[in-house]
């Protein structure tokens, strides 16, 4: 069973584009924090935007799951990191076997490579989907330009996605 714990940002990145499915197209079970949970829905419904109740709605159907951290046995310095990403990187290391953290975050990113996570954020959910054949080239830099216009990505970035999917 393949089995990802998520931050916010993939979850609002992907439901604000309609393509939440790409996460389930990769992963049998996506757990999130209770500070993912705050984030992602409940400030999200709160601030009347559609990507909280889709969300939301994978919670109540069980396609997400909602999960509190376990104790670690780490000395972690989460200072610089935002609590969501905080509190995923800790829901992955207390469960055993989980296949990646979904992380955008650059710094989030390499905290969690520095502890041993595998990490992938929106575009490598994407990069994947398209590898898997879930989507095809067209849809997948249709996809692509969306995550672009909400992220800004640089030049340099859009251009090795686009390599990777077109």
């Amino acid at each position: 069973m393949k089995i990802a714990i998520s931050n916010s940002s993939p979850l609002i990145i992907l439901s604000t584009i309609n393509s939440l499915d790409l996460i389930f197209n990769l992963f049998d079970e996506v757990y999130i924090p209770p500070a993912v949970y705050e984030e992602a829905v409940m400030q999200g419904i709160a601030e009347h935007y559609h990507d909280g109740h889709l969300i939301a709605s994978e919670i109540k159907n069980k396609k997400i799951i909602i999960k509190n951290p376990e104790k670690v046995e780490h000395n972690l310095d989460f200072s610089n990191i935002h609590p969501g990403e905080s509190e995923s990187i800790l829901l992955a290391l207390s469960l055993q076997g989980s296949n990646s953290i979904l992380l955008d975050d650059e710094e989030a990113r390499l905290y969690a490579r520095n502890l041993g996570l595998r990490v992938k954020g929106t575009l490598g959910i994407l990069i994947e989907n398209y590898k898997k054949s879930f989507i095809n080239s067209r849809t997948a830099v249709n996809i692509l330009n969306k995550i672009n216009q909400l992220l800004y990505l640089s030049a340099d970035l859009y251009s090795r996605v686009l390599s990777e999917i077109a």
